[in-house]
């Protein structure tokens, strides 16, 4: 679509409020339609009236979103009768026909007949899949632009001037300057809006595959902004005031088992040195430490005494005294565990879920382990969970894990497995990564790797109590680097959820997936929204195809649990109401239907069915465990009645909806 349309801004200084704004106006009842409804397999219905295939397919119906002020007609080309439809219904077309000189389609809510009449299709945008994007966090770059058409986007990106033009565009905007030929309509929020705090929802309705003049690729989006409840369309603007109360929470997760006495000390030194430091100051009221032992399976090795210990909780109330008397009783195990792999992702699960983060602006976890972690089929691990998933749990809390692995002499031998796992658990945004290795296992190295975290984490609240945002270096990789940068990302969102931050308005419109200045930034999360049900579906048909794969051996199988997989997300792209065919059959030849034209894909996606044969059993293994972990990730999600939003007054449980992280597919 290229239809100029004349919308708010999403977030800026100034007010182009047209008559028509009124329009886009959301009501949200109508948003559960576009996400309880879905594209349905044809043949499933051969014996009724179907909608219309989309084109070039077999198998895929054309569905549509409504634009403002659609109405229903009893045939094409009558006048309307009753109201206008609520914005962003979703139909499917079962007929087009050209009336008074314009196309008109029968609609209909599902696949199954039962049209409600004729709309013009003017009043209508394709709807093709159910991937949306939330906003990154933009710390480390600048703030995206939405424009009214394709094409102006589409220009500037391939243009050579396209930092400088982009910088300009973005100025005039907030400044309130735009030209008459612009085409900017919104620009993204100044400080990051957490999805699952501020519910909002920005779906594709198209995409495409576009170059910088870089030849970096890029995809670009038309998107409609859908927030639950519209924000002004003169928003606040962020007061940096409101950083004086920001505090931060660090939680350290130690191994405690044999070999880590003198890494126990020098821990606990590092945080007597730091309450000593900032200790009776305005910045020590703002830091609040806890501490959490891990070691690994009790009922396989009792004297170990516990899998996991929580010390001391991070609590702003806890007097440094208190703190200090606490971690006097940390002391490594007197016998080893089963295997030199240890639960550590026992201990991070229960740092991820204390219970008082929401208390702290600034939330970290500082891991501190010499082996590796049980993986999620390890008969001894408690959580059944992969580092990445535990990573996703964290990100949506707004914790960052540090990861300190003391690459000791005498586990060289699972230093790589190690490594991958922490990589994995310590991933942050556009690719940072917050692994940071400790070469030989030195004490004096992980020293300074402590402090070096703990002078940013200082450094921070300094910041915030002049009421400032931290400064982030030019692509600092150093562990003082990423922690400003984390620091700062961390401010942001805490901005936005005490200054009043809202969701952006509502809009209709054109942006770019990757940062105008550097295309290796990545401006958007992507997301996949669910109902509750769809998730549970999702839950029991990935344990049911990991059973089947377990359980079957027969030649000419090995193949069906990588197909089944690939069908369910596939399925779950287009359709998340029919995943539960997946359990019983594949998608065959259509699966190349259901995955063409996807913006965004999951891992499973990407790979073929020779990528799985060349992956080979000890990859294949993995990919298998990597399931059993996001059915436990799926278990933690589904049983958090604070993630799951009400599209509507009333929704059913079932019918509530969260916003599933790509990375959380297989």
């Amino acid at each position: 679509m290229t239809n100029k349309t004349k919308v708010a801004p999403m977030m800026s200084g100034n007010s182009r409020t047209s008559a028509s704004m009124s329009a886009l106006r959301l009501g949200v009842a109508a948003l559960a339609a576009i996400f309880l409804t879905a594209a349905t397999v044809a043949p499933a219905y051969a014996q009724e009236r179907r909608p219309l295939l989309a084109e070039g397919k077999k198998t895929i119906f054309q569905r549509v979103v409504t634009r403002p002020q659609a109405m229903v007609s009893p045939a094409a080309g009558a006048a309307p009768q009753g109201a206008a439809l609520p914005t962003f219904s979703v139909f499917y077309v079962f007929a087009r026909q050209t009336a008074s000189g314009k196309e008109w389609l029968e609609v209909g809510y599902t696949a199954r007949g039962g049209t409600i009449g004729w709309i013009p299709a003017d009043k209508a945008i394709d709807w093709k899949q159910t991937i949306v994007v939330a906003f990154g966090n933009s710390a480390e770059r600048k703030r995206t632009l939405v424009f009214d058409e394709r094409q102006p986007l589409v220009d500037l990106l391939g243009s050579e001037g396209v930092v400088s033009d982009s910088d300009r565009l973005r100025r005039e905007f907030l400044a309130g300057r735009r030209a008459s030929d612009s085409h900017v309509i919104a620009i993204e929020p100044e400080n990051v809006v957490d999805i699952n705090e501020k519910f909002y929802l920005l779906p594709i309705l198209q995409a495409e595959e576009v170059e910088f003049s870089s030849g970096f690729p890029a995809q670009i989006l038309q998107i409609a902004a859908i927030p639950l409840q519209a924000g002004p369309t003169r928003p606040n603007p962020a007061d940096n005031a409101a950083l004086r109360n920001y505090s931060v929470g660090v939680t350290f997760v130690v191994d405690t088992t044999i070999s880590m006495e003198p890494f126990i000390e020098r821990t606990r030194n590092a945080i007597r040195e730091i309450l000593n430091r900032i200790g009776g100051s305005e910045h020590g009221a703002r830091v609040s430490f806890g501490v959490i032992g891990f070691r690994s399976d009790v009922n396989a090795t009792p004297a170990l005494e516990y899998r996991t210990k929580t010390f001391v909780l991070p609590q702003r109330s806890t007097p440094a005294a208190t703190v200090l008397n606490q971690i006097a009783d940390i002391h490594q195990a007197r016998a080893s565990s089963v295997s030199y792999n240890e639960d550590s992702m026992a201990g991070i699960r229960d740092a991820i879920r204390l219970p008082n983060w929401d208390d702290f602006g600034g939330r970290y976890i500082i891991l501190v382990t010499d082996a590796g972690a049980l993986g999620p089929t390890d008969p001894h691990s408690f959580t059944r969970m992969a580092p990445r998933d535990l990573n996703t749990e964290a990100r949506d809390k707004q914790i960052a894990i540090y990861s300190l692995h003391l690459r000791s002499p005498q586990g060289r031998f699972n230093h790589d497995l190690a490594e991958k796992q922490y990589k994995d658990l310590s991933k942050w945004d556009n690719g940072r990564s917050l692994y940071f290795p400790i070469a030989e296992g030195s004490e004096q190295a992980f020293a300074s790797t402590v402090k070096s975290v703990s002078d940013a984490v200082i450094a921070q609240i300094g910041d915030t109590l002049a009421g400032r945002l931290s400064q982030v270096p030019q692509r600092d990789d150093t562990i003082a680097g990423s922690a400003a940068a984390v620091g700062r990302a961390m401010q942001m969102a805490y901005l936005a959820r005490t200054a009043n931050t809202p969701v952006p308005d509502v809009f209709l419109g054109w942006m770019s997936d990757r940062d105008t200045d550097d295309p290796r930034k990545s401006t958007l999360d992507v997301r996949m929204l669910m109902t509750k049900s769809q998730l549970a579906n999702l839950r029991d048909v990935a344990r049911a195809i990991i059973e089947s794969a377990e359980g079957s051996r027969r030649p000419g199988q090995e193949h069906e649990f990588f197909n089944r997989l690939r069908s369910a997300i596939a399925l779950m792209s287009r359709d998340p109401d029919r995943v539960v065919d997946a359990q019983f059959r594949t998608l065959g030849d259509a699966l190349g239907e259901f995955l063409e034209g996807l913006p965004y894909r999951s891992e499973i996606l990407n790979k073929s069915e020779a990528d799985w044969v060349r992956m080979g059993a000890g990859a294949q293994r993995e990919l298998i465990d990597d399931l059993t972990s996001k059915i436990e990730f799926y278990n933690g999600r589904h049983s958090k009645p604070e993630l799951w939003q009400p599209l509507y007054p009333q929704a059913p449980d079932g019918e509530k909806v969260y916003a599933v992280p790509l990375s959380a597919l297989p």
